[in-house]
This record gives C-alpha cells, structure tokens and sequence, in this order.
C-alpha cells in the first residue's frame, strides 16, 4: 500500500484552489444561461448544473489545506488540464460538448494522482464531484441531442 503522496501538498493546495475557483465560475456561467434558455426541461437542467458546480466549489473549500508561508494559485488557467473548460465556457454548447468532458477528464486524472492514506480528503470530493460531472455531461449531451 502506497502510503505517501503522488503529489505534494503544495500542489493539491494549488489544484484545489484552482478547481474551486473553476466551479464557482461554472456555478456562476450555468446560472447566467438560465434566463436565456426558452425550454422549460433545459432551464431546469442547467440550473441543476449550476447548483452542482456551486456544490463542488464548497466540498473544495472544505479541504482546502491552509499552509501558513504559501499561497496556493487559484487562477485555472495556471493548471493545463482545467485550461480547456475554461476556453470552453463561451457558449453552453461548447461547455456541454468540450468542457464538461474535459473536467471529468482532469478530475479523474487527479484521482489517479492520489494516494488512499495520504490524500483520502481528496479522494471523498472527488468521488463525490466526479459522479456528479459524469451524470451532468451525459444529462447534457442527451438534452442537447434531444432538443436538435
């Protein structure tokens, strides 16, 4: 059993940090697309999604760790995987078709970067945040199909 870490807790300060400020500005985009949306079935999704990514963004809080003499960078550009999701919230359809599978993408990468004694805090939210993402982009994908 690995008992240390695949990634230092610099790193998975910055890669929380930066997830939550990812899911906040996706909490804060899908919330803005809900007035423009005329279908009911897509208001409704959408601001399910949003409340979801606002979710995501506390249980990244939660275990942000708090180291005294560094500041974790917060910017998602900074970290190549989350760079695609950010390109890609322009429209709805490009975030449904490009960006959601992109984070699940990166989430599942971090996943593997984990280890189950040192980084089970992290494991939990990404367990949690990852069936969400996963249910969410294919819930998308079929509306987006559904209402061509």
């Amino acid at each position: 059993m690995n008992v240390r870490t695949n990634v230092g807790i610099v790193a998975w300060a910055s890669r929380i940090a930066r997830a939550r400020t990812l899911e906040m500005r996706l909490a804060d985009t899908f919330g803005s697309w809900v007035a423009t949306l005329d279908d009911p079935a897509a208001k409704t999704v959408v601001a399910r999604h949003a409340r979801h990514h606002a979710f995501h963004a506390q249980l990244w809080d939660g275990i942000a760790p708090v180291l005294h003499d560094v500041s974790p960078l917060a910017d998602p550009d900074g970290d190549p995987a989350l760079v695609p999701i950010v390109h890609a919230l322009g429209s709805l359809e490009t975030t449904v078709r490009d960006g959601l599978p992109a984070l699940v993408d990166a989430y599942r990468s971090w996943a593997a970067d984990t280890s189950v004694v040192a980084d089970r805090p992290v494991m939990r939210v990404l367990d949690l945040v990852l069936r969400d993402e996963e249910f969410d982009a294919a819930e998308s994908a079929a509306l987006r199909l559904a209402s061509r």
